[in-house]
């Protein structure tokens, strides 16, 4: 059993769930649905109660200034796993397909060069 202070607070539709999904949306770019948003925040309460943190409109406040916190949260609200080339037929679609298509659309331009743009997501 965990002491109340450990404890993450249930999330209920209210003012500070609602003022958290915003900040989170802005600046991790995630509509956290409140189950998820549970899940992550009983992993990090541990940490938030260490600093002093044992509510939601006190988290959400101390969000709004402090920075570092958002490094310290962001891993337990997102996911950590990821792997390069965890799905190889669409790596090879791109390279077959998508490619040559590209490649000869930026020559029709009079392109030398084609930049391609890989954001890493998970």
């Amino acid at each position: 059993m965990t002491t109340p202070e450990l404890a993450a607070p249930e999330l209920e539709s209210d003012e500070a769930l609602s003022a958290l999904q915003t900040l989170i949306r802005a600046q991790l770019g995630w509509k956290a649905p409140p189950r998820q948003l549970q899940h992550g925040l009983r992993r990090a309460w541990p940490m938030l109660a260490a600093r002093e943190i044992h509510d939601l409109p006190t988290l959400v406040e101390t969000l709004g200034r402090d920075a570092r916190l958002w490094e310290e949260l962001a891993p337990f609200l997102t996911i950590k796993e990821t792997y390069f080339r965890r799905e190889p037929q669409q790596l090879k679609d791109f390279v077959e397909r998508f490619l040559p298509e590209l490649r000869q659309r930026a020559l029709r331009r009079g392109a030398r060069r084609l930049t391609v743009l890989s954001a890493g997501c998970a």
